[in-house]
């Protein structure tokens, strides 16, 4: 049996994961199918959401004067190649895009909580760039769900690591940095070699989702967390994984109501150190039964 990756994103390595060096959410995937497939003959195809368009495509829209909608970009199927006829074809998503129900994969890792008659299942960014391998990644996950003991907090108060100029973070910013100092880093501000090392030295990170959808939860907030921050954090955790006590959750504040809410929290020594020191998943991702249901998709193909 082989696993293959169409439509997915160029490779990179993460800054989490000490002593592995590759992508950590492909090698989580092809891990995934070896356990769901129990290296049956059948091979496995993940298809993604990164499909380069043909020549003959981007001159149809380079010449379309026909707006779609934003509706319609949410849907995955101008996205992602077909599935491959006589492989086992999972479609997966690192990003806010709804599974394209009506194209024929037998199933659909997403962000979406609604099973859709059983053929979905959710599964976070977060989760797949814990570790390489389901056991590594689940290990990760229930660590989260506990205490931890960490240090002091740090000289340096919040940063930011962004490439993405999303209008609503770049206005806290803008409106934070009239109360605090803000690090910018990533392609917004000062490049950095290594995330993990850089958010180390700061005691919050401000971490805003790209995207308010009901579980649309990337690494964003459990990389902060892991870095020892306080994630300062915007986005729709539907699913309720996350632990408010562990994070400043701005979801749902005006823009002048969550910056009194960050200065307030800074402000109290004691405070960030009890918020540092708490788990940050109140659950997790139940991983053995979606493996136990995607076995049962691929042995009634």
């Amino acid at each position: 049996m082989t696993v293959k990756l169409q439509d997915f994103w160029a490779s990179h390595e993460s800054d989490y994961v000490n002593g592995f060096h590759g992508d950590v959410t492909k090698a989580l995937l092809i891990n995934l199918a070896d356990r769901v497939t129990e290296s049956d003959e059948t091979d496995t195809i993940f298809t993604s959401v990164y499909r380069s368009a043909s020549i003959q495509e981007r001159l149809l829209k380079k010449f379309s004067f026909k707006e779609k909608s934003s509706l319609n970009k949410l849907y995955a199927k101008e996205f992602s190649s077909n599935p491959i006829r006589n492989h086992f074809n999972i479609w997966y998503t690192a990003e806010n895009i709804r599974p394209p129900l009506e194209m024929d994969f037998d199933a659909f890792l997403s962000f979406d909580l609604d099973r859709y008659d059983g053929s979905n299942f959710y599964l976070p960014l977060w989760f797949c760039r814990l570790g390489p391998t389901i056991d590594a990644a689940n290990d990760m996950q229930y660590s989260l769900t506990k205490k931890r003991k960490i240090g002091n907090p740090r000289t340096l108060n919040f940063c930011i690591v962004a490439s993405n100029p999303e209008q609503i973070r770049n206005y806290f910013i803008s409106r934070l940095k009239n109360y605090t100092e803000v690090s910018i880093y990533g392609k917004l501000g000062t490049p950095v070699k290594n995330k993990n090392s850089t958010l180390q030295n700061y005691n919050f990170n401000i971490c805003f989702e790209n995207d308010l959808y009901p579980g649309y939860v990337t690494e964003k907030a459990v990389e902060a967390y892991m870095s020892g921050c306080i994630p300062v954090w915007r986005g729709d955790d539907a699913g309720e994984f996350l632990n408010n006590e562990a994070i400043i959750n701005v979801t749902g504040l005006s823009v002048a109501d969550a910056i009194e809410r960050v200065i307030n929290v800074s402000a109290d020594s004691n405070l960030v150190q009890y918020m540092r020191e708490q788990p940050l998943l109140k659950k997790t991702i139940p991983i053995e039964t979606i493996i136990s249901d995607l076995r049962n998709i691929y042995q009634s193909r």
